[in-house]
């Protein structure tokens, strides 16, 4: 079920994407979409197929002039795709590494973990979704250090990666003055955003 442009509200579209709309009284209308997209091991076909057509059908439906802002665990890696290649993408989509092995600080009780730059098939996906409908990928945009940009951990392997994201539209982006998942590192969680 989809909202109407002019209803105030939500609807869930299903049970990853969350739809709410708001009319604040002199401010401009807001659609805000909250999705989990599945993982990259759920089905690479039909499963995330109609998940991203059901989200870009909620896009499509939000009218133009309200301000859009789509956040979730997307379970996607982009920070291989570059602002020169892509401009959903800012220039900071990747941390400063401290060193060709981890990001963090030699003294960081994060310090284990590692990152490789990559793009996985989400990544690819909400890239295609970004160009579509003229969003941006907030935090590529802002210079955060490691122990504030990464949204996942696995405790086992030693890796870390950017899974969460925020995207707001491009023409709105001046709108935005920070954005990096919060809060960091925690022991009890490997997502935050």
């Amino acid at each position: 079920m989809l909202l109407r442009a002019s209803d105030a509200g939500f609807a869930a579209i299903n049970d990853r994407i969350l739809v709410l709309r708001f009319h604040p009284n002199g401010a401009i209308p807001m659609t805000a979409i909250v999705a989990y997209t599945p993982t990259e091991a759920a089905d690479v076909g039909p499963a995330k197929d109609a998940f991203y057509e059901q989200l870009h059908d909620a896009l499509t439906h939000t009218p133009a002039h309200h301000y859009i802002l789509v956040m979730g665990d997307f379970n996607a890696t982009t920070t291989a795709a570059s602002s020169t290649t892509h401009p959903s993408v800012g220039r900071h989509a990747c941390p400063t590494s401290h060193s060709p092995s981890s990001p963090f600080p030699p003294n960081s009780p994060l310090a284990a973990f590692r990152h490789k730059p990559s793009i996985n098939d989400n990544g690819h996906r909400l890239l295609d979704l970004c160009s579509a409908h003229s969003l941006s990928i907030t935090h590529s945009f802002f210079p955060n250090p490691p122990a504030r940009a990464y949204t996942w951990y696995n405790r086992n392997r030693k890796d870390c990666n950017i899974l969460d994201y925020i995207l707001v539209r491009s023409s709105h982006l001046s709108s935005v003055h920070d954005a990096a998942p919060s809060p960091p590192y925690s022991s009890t969680s490997t997502s935050t955003l």
